[in-house]
């Protein structure tokens, strides 16, 4: 009669009826033939079963071959199923047959429905009963908030799904499946705990620890061995609930266990079942609430859009993180592959999310203030010692101690310390001590820190700093009380190591640069500080219906001070510097990786140098346009997501970059760094020559003129240079002829040994004599630094001119060029004929025929191919054009050019001459002396 009944239930569960039916009875007589014949035929009498042509012949079809012992078990434990009028009245009769106490106690278990009820008064009593169970849930949630700080959104999620399983039809499911998510110390495991102890004794907890089933075998901890392994024994998990059907499971960080351990739990949330691989047999979980706990997804808890669409939109948040923990991966076996198996995820999206906030500093406040009152108290009570009221104020100090984390566990573990740890220490030095109570308070300076330090009252400011706070803390007695004074409370900063990474050259820094400290660069300065003050106003300026700029661009020549400029803007703008050079930016895993810390730190400024190092789009293949448009994505994310996230790229070469990446949108402002102004450089020299070993007759401006054009990095690099030949030389100090020595080594290279040979000599004077003079006649307004004949490693003898020079770059420009250039061998020719026709000319020759090549190819300024840019055309195309015609412009440029110079050498070989002299005898000679040469 047992079998039969628990068969029926069987068939009734399975087809998910409300009660057990006639048909479910009649189906269990036919699946138990084989069980118990003499029985099934006595009731099959009792019941009028026909053979044939009955609704119950399907179900036998169905589940005759399904019914064993271990399933009989299973159903056994299975929640009450009520029977119909019809089987009730059926049961009865055989109960009346059979008056033993075992079967009428068992038919009793199936929560038997009387046909004689009144139905509108069990109606009532079902729905009162239903209404006090929510009233119950409604205190559970109250007991739980009064618990767990700062996570109604989770403590609303967890009821509510409770609500719903308690009303559904339970199915081949747990009774409770939920998924809690969110950071680290957020309390999910705290709430898991206080859930349980509020259910109260009807439920077991039973907490397993995860991170302990990294290996395939490990299973065999949760499910059991089987016995043919040795010291095989049944699994932790089935057995517990084996012994406690009604219990609490809390699966912690489920996603670090091993991909095999978490498929093996496939089945039990599936059917609502497991079996134990040891004793075979399956365990009923369907009584059994489930809560995996799991810090997946993290770079998401950062996401100021995702927060506000939490409260909004839950379901889509739902689904938003479900797409998400999809893609999430994990290594095993040095092989990437999904943190959880797609099969298991999808079971668990049927159950309950519960995401956990981050704490906001007054629910810290709480939980600190809370765990103070809670430790003194028992302090108080062991040594017979009395705390005064902790202020808040005390409080607020301690809790701050515990940044920049504020790991929750941490601080319920330790803040009581900070202030009992100096107490028993004074104790134990000190064991006659007569005080009976204990005072905390904070000193002036304390107090003045609290009350003036705008840091702390932006707690935000100092998880983004990774600053922490320590002070001192004194303990003395006086008239049998004991008094805790705290003092000198000071900000240090803390270096994660996450922030410091050896290789990826990626680095979090909060730089104490300022834009004081940066010589020149005003307009830029202006710029960049207008910038700052934007993103300290997101707000109002939102409020307004205008987004701040996503980033901005930074170019100009190597060794400007771009990176200066960006830690400058860092520090004005109060914000993290996430620093990153563009070579890193060449794996796609890399750029996933530095978005995701610069939303970790929003708000935050992401400063990528050598940003040219990415290839534009359709130059280097289709692996090369990946890695651009997963940049590009990366930064759009960033504006739609409300990531406040401010980009700085810099770069040498603007014209290497994407257009994409620079267009309106994305990296919009763009600020040409140039090299220093005469400002600037004299500000900088300035600064130099204040080291004590330069030659306190040293005048700056004498450097100006001949240091145009080069960059801080330069200027910097000549100071180096002149105190370390000061001191391998040994000289008390550094002059001017020094410094200029080696502004000449940086633009020129260093000085090689001169020839002794007068005739060389002069051929060398010659022609920088002759490139000297036809500058001046053709380009007077073209500044010379000096001409020289000393050989250095780059050139023979040189004409420097100034740098940074703009000049009018019309026709005749461009031909004037190509004459000076061809100068030096003309006067050369001039002086010794064909003898004067040397290799020395190799780099004037090169000269001259760039100019020309430009000038007839790019500037369209000869008449046979007037107003043509043939180099863009080229380009264009892809196709050589009008490669005849080029020839010929190109020589009839270089002869018209040649006949020129010749002439013009002619004409003022008198000046030539004397200037040549000048450089023998003086090897160089500036501006001044060579326009007093030529009057």
């Amino acid at each position: 009669m047992k079998t039969l009944l628990l068969t029926a239930k069987f068939i009734a569960i399975k087809e998910k009826t409300k009660h057990i039916e006639l048909e479910h009875l009649q189906a269990a007589i036919e699946c138990l033939e084989k069980i118990d014949k003499k029985n099934s035929n006595e009731i099959e009498k009792i019941c009028h079963v026909k053979k044939s042509q009955n609704s119950y012949f399907f179900l036998v079809l169905k589940y005759k071959n399904s019914i064993t012992q271990e399933v009989l078990d299973c159903v056994k434990n299975a929640p009450v199923h009520p029977f119909s009028p019809d089987v009730f009245n059926i049961v009865e009769t055989l109960t009346a047959r059979n008056s033993t106490n075992d079967l009428n106690a068992f038919s009793h278990a199936f929560k038997v429905f009387s046909p004689l009820e009144n139905s509108e008064e069990a109606s009532a009593r079902s729905t009162s009963r239903r209404r006090e169970q929510l009233s119950k849930f409604e205190r559970l949630k109250s007991n739980l908030s009064n618990d767990v700080f700062g996570q109604e959104t989770a403590i609303e999620a967890l009821v509510d799904g409770l609500v719903q399983s308690d009303w559904q039809e339970a199915g081949n499911k747990p009774k409770g499946i939920f998924l809690f998510l969110g950071s680290p110390a957020t309390g999910k495991t705290f709430l898991a705990e206080r859930f349980s102890y509020h259910l109260g004794q009807d439920y077991k907890f039973k907490l397993f620890d995860m991170t302990q089933y990294t290996n395939s075998n490990e299973a065999f901890g949760l499910v059991g061995a089987k016995k043919s392994y040795d010291d095989s024994e049944p699994g932790r998990l089935t057995q517990f609930v084996s012994d406690h059907p009604k219990s609490i499971i809390v699966l912690d960080e489920f996603e670090k266990a091993h991909s095999q351990v978490l498929l093996s739990l496939l089945q039990l949330f599936s059917t609502g079942y497991l079996t134990d691989e040891h004793t075979q047999k399956t365990i009923d979980f369907r009584n059994v609430i489930v809560i995996l706990t799991s810090n997946l997804g993290t770079s998401f808890y950062n996401n100021e859009s995702f927060l506000s669409q939490l409260d909004a939109h839950p379901h889509q948040v739902k689904k938003t993180l479900i797409s998400h923990l999809s893609k999430e991966t994990k290594i095993e076996r040095d092989r990437k592959i999904k943190a959880i198996p797609g099969e298991l995820l999808s079971r668990l999206s049927q159950g309950s999310i519960v995401f956990f906030k981050k704490l906001p500093f007054d629910q810290l406040s709480n939980i600190a203030s809370a765990q103070v009152q809670k430790d003194i108290t028992l302090f108080s009570q062991q040594y017979d010692l009395s705390f005064s009221t902790i202020l808040p104020e005390v409080n607020q100090l301690l809790l701050l101690h515990f940044a920049p984390t504020f790991d929750i566990r941490d601080i319920k573990a330790s803040i009581s310390h900070l202030i009992i740890d100096p107490v028993t220490d004074f104790l134990r030095n000190n064991p006659t001590c007569p005080a009976e109570g204990i005072t905390v308070q904070l000193d002036s300076n304390a107090h003045d820190f609290l009350t003036t330090n705008t840091e702390i009252k932006h707690p935000k400011q100092l998880s983004l700093k990774h600053q922490t706070l320590h002070f001192d803390v004194n303990c003395q007695e006086s008239k049998g009380q004991l008094t805790l004074t705290i003092s000198n409370p000071i900000l240090t900063h803390i270096a994660f190591s996450e922030d410091m990474e050896v290789t990826g050259g990626l680095t979090v820094d909060f730089p104490s640069i300022t834009f004081s400290d940066i010589a020149g660069h005003s307009y830029i300065k202006s710029r960049l500080s207008e910038a700052a003050n934007l993103l300290k106003q997101t707000s109002e300026i939102e409020a307004h219906g205008v987004a701040i700029p996503s980033g901005m661009l930074l170019y100009g020549p190597p060794g400007t001070g771009k990176t200066m400029l960006a830690k400058a803007f860092a520090n004005e703008a109060n914000l993290p510097f996430i620093a990153c050079v563009g070579t890193d930016l060449l794996s796609e895993a890399f750029i996933t990786s530095v978005f995701k810390r610069a939303r970790k730190y929003a708000p935050s400024i992401l400063f990528i140098d050598e940003i040219d190092a990415l290839p534009s789009r359709g130059s280097m293949g289709p692996r090369a346009d990946a890695l651009i448009n997963r940049l590009l994505t990366e930064i759009d994310g960033f504006s739609t997501s409300g990531d406040e996230v401010f980009i700085i790229g810099a770069t040498n070469l603007r014209d290497k970059l994407d257009p994409a990446l620079i267009r309106s949108g994305r990296l919009d402002l763009h600020l040409e760094v140039p090299s220093p102004d005469r400002m600037a450089r004299e500000w900088l020299l300035t600064k130099q020559i204040e080291h004590p070993l330069y030659d306190d007759d040293l005048d700056v401006s004498e450097l100006l003129t001949p240091t145009t054009g080069l960059t801080g990095a330069d200027l910097s690099k000549i100071h180096r240079e002149a105190v370390l030949t000061a001191m391998r030389n040994k000289v008390e100090k550094i002059t001017l002829c020094i410094l200029i020595e080696e502004i000449n080594i940086l633009k020129y290279g260093a000085k090689t040994s001169n020839s002794s040979d007068q005739q060389y000599l002069r051929e060398v004077a010659i022609h920088e004599a002759g490139h000297a003079v036809i500058s001046k006649i053709l380009m007077p307004n073209r500044k010379i630094d000096c001409v020289s004949i000393i050989s250095r490693e780059q050139t023979l003898g040189m004409v420097s001119y100034a740098a940074g020079q703009k000049l009018k770059q019309n026709k005749e420009y461009w031909e004037s060029l190509t004459c000076v250039a061809l100068a030096g061998r003309a006067a050369q020719v001039k002086e010794s004929g064909d003898n004067g026709i040397d290799t020395g000319a190799s780099s004037d020759l090169t000269q001259a025929s760039h100019y020309a090549w430009v000038a007839i190819t790019e500037f369209g300024m000869h008449s046979s191919l007037y107003n043509l840019n043939i180099r863009y055309l080229e380009q264009k195309t892809n196709t050589p054009l009008f490669s005849k015609k080029i020839e010929d412009a190109l020589h009839q440029w270089i002869i018209t050019a040649t006949e020129k110079t010749d002439k013009l050498v002619e004409e003022h070989w008198q000046k030539i001459t004397l200037v040549a002299n000048a450089l023998i005898e003086d090897e160089t000679i500036n501006d001044a002396k060579l326009s007093l040469l030529l009057t």
